[in-house]
């Protein structure tokens, strides 16, 4: 079923063919449903994860249920740094009535289970709530006519993402950033522009002169020109082949708390005081002039957007408009050079202010013109990754901790690449360490069936056995009458393996008869062809040994008579 040895490796990626491999046979071996085991799996995988030395950073992630899975993503981001190749999924949080909707998105099909025992424990051991879980779509069911609206706008938005970024969020990373640009063909298409700054005169931070550049990447959206045949084509692409059914590409899980009627009142009351409070005065600024001209702002900040409620690029910096041209065209819509990576949301404008706090990449809003600043930063994890995307050093800037990240990143993957190594070799000892022990257990087994206990003991103990002399003891030799001209009529291969069958049985029969436990004071001492000796009296000394040879050689001769030689029994009655 799980075709390997020894135990598994954290930094180890395995196939998840296994997973459900494990799963199927608990559920045969406990005979429990598999929804159940995964819930409690999820439960122990959070206190694994405790015990692991994340318990800190768990505990800092969310003051409620719903901040620590909103902040989730971010922590996977940062897990797939520790553990390249990690594929993590994608959590989502919206409220619904007074409840919490956990949208949860995972190539793992199957597996929604883990996620609310996980839930569960973390609102319990983290925050101290109870909260009941309830799965209300699963990925694959049917949507809803009246939820076809927003499912099919989401859809069709990421359906038109067909261009790649270099900065905040790149997948094929396997970091799950936020947000990420398909363009690949822009990375080596650069342009000597020192930054674009466009309708320059409703800029909040300077009134100059509009420019634009010509784009040279032209992207898959273009294909969607005419507005009236774009539904019709994204709408093929959303349909079901097999039944021409939109469907939910993810699982949505409804949360609520379970609270006592005193608990609910005291929420509701400070509820209302919260809504209550009067906005807070705008903030009256020092001075309403231009105190940067966009030029200086496109050179600080190389790695940045600006974008307006129709999602139009208004301002890039200087490293985003040299590696991504479109940027600076006079109409690009953020759309088409973005996709929404994390979270799985439609890319809008109200929709970056109602995350604004959750997407990868800090969103600042400007309400003085109604725009929105993303300071993104390249999404590199080494040199070889900076190399590959286009960029330099000098693209990143000074105050920029992405600088010292990548740098960084050289020492720590020459430490990931030795712990994982030594995590390997550990492994790799341990099972050869259990091997040995298996080899010595056959060894002990095999010492133990050709000498004396009292003997055998010594040798294991690596002790010398010193020679004894015994005045009695009585010795038995034994013989086949007639095994010479039996052996003589055998001599073909297929009388060869008569005579070897016939031995085997008869020798069978008397090692049982010599057994130390059954048989003490009887030692076996060789057997040499039909021929075989025992002995009583040694190595431990016994008054009756002559007793115990005769009673073995009656208790012989009536086993005998049940084996054949040929023909005929090998002692007749």
């Amino acid at each position: 079923m799980v075709n390997m040895d020894g135990q598994f490796l954290v930094r180890q990626i395995y196939d998840d063919e296994i997973t459900y491999n494990l799963i199927g046979a608990a559920v045969e071996i406990l005979n429990i449903p598999a929804d159940d085991i995964l819930e409690i799996f999820g439960k122990t995988f959070f206190e694994f994860c405790q015990d692991s030395g994340y318990d800190k950073i768990l505990q800092v992630l969310g003051a409620t249920p719903r901040d620590f899975l909103q902040n989730l993503d971010a922590l996977h981001d940062h897990l797939g740094t520790l553990y390249p190749g990690m594929r993590a999924p994608s959590f989502r949080c919206t409220e619904k009535d007074g409840s919490l909707l956990l949208h949860y998105y995972s190539e793992r099909p199957g597996l929604e289970h883990i996620v609310i025992g996980i839930v569960k424990a973390v609102a319990s051991k983290l925050h101290g709530v109870e909260v009941e879980i309830d799965i209300i779509k699963r990925k694959g069911d049917p949507v809803e006519e009246h939820e076809k609206d927003d499912v099919f706008s989401q859809q069709l938005q990421q359906q038109q993402h067909v261009t790649s970024n270099t900065f905040a969020g790149e997948e094929n990373n396997n970091h799950n950033r936020n947000l990420n640009n398909n363009n690949e063909d822009t990375v080596e298409n650069f342009s000597n522009t020192d930054g674009v700054n466009k309708n320059e005169e409703q800029c909040v931070f300077t009134k100059p002169k509009s420019s634009s550049i010509s784009s040279t990447t032209a992207t898959k959206a273009d294909s969607f020109d005419a507005d009236e045949d774009k539904e019709q084509k994204c709408l093929r692409l959303l349909k079901n082949k097999s039944d021409d059914i939109e469907r939910y590409d993810h699982v949505q899980f409804l949360i609520r708390e379970i609270t006592s009627d005193a608990k609910a009142d005291s929420k509701e009351t400070a509820i209302k005081d919260e809504a209550s409070k009067e906005p807070p005065d705008e903030i009256d600024f020092l001075c309403e002039a231009p105190l940067i001209s966009p030029a200086s702002f496109c050179k600080i900040f190389p790695f940045h957007l600006m974008f307006d409620r129709q999602m139009k690029i208004v301002q890039a910096g200087k490293s985003v408009s040299r590696v991504i041209p479109r940027v600076a065209d006079e109409n690009c819509s953020l759309l088409e050079v973005l996709e929404a990576i994390r979270p799985h949301l439609q890319l809008t404008f109200e929709n970056v202010l109602a995350h604004i706090n959750t997407i990868y990449g800090q969103m600042m809003y400007l309400p003085e013109t109604e725009r929105i600043l993303f300071q993104c930063y390249p999404s590199v994890m080494n040199l070889d990754d900076l190399a590959k995307k286009g960029l330099y050093i000098s693209d990143v800037p000074l105050h920029d901790a992405t600088r010292d990240l990548v740098l960084l990143s050289e020492k720590f993957e020459a430490e990931y690449k030795l712990t994982k190594n030594l995590e390997m070799l550990t492994d790799k000892l341990q099972q050869t360490f259990r091997d040995l022990e298996s080899e010595k257990q056959k060894t002990d087994r095999l010492l133990y069936s050709v000498l004396p206990k009292s003997v055998a003991n010594e040798l294991r103990h690596q002790r010398p056995v010193a020679p004894k002399r015994y005045d009695s003891v009585t010795l038995m030799f034994s013989g086949i009458v007639g095994f010479g001209q039996y052996c003589a009529e055998n001599t073909d291969p297929e009388g060869a393996m008569k005579i070897v069958k016939m031995l085997n049985e008869l020798y069978t029969v008397f090692d049982a008869l010599t057994d130390s436990k059954r048989n003490p004071n009887i030692y076996k001492v060789e057997t040499v062809g039909d021929k075989y000796m025992a002995v009583s009296g040694l190595p431990d000394h016994c008054e009756d040994h002559a007793k115990c040879i005769a009673r073995l050689a009656l208790d012989m001769m009536e086993m005998a008579k049940n084996v054949k030689m040929g023909p005929n029994p090998m002692v007749s009655n």
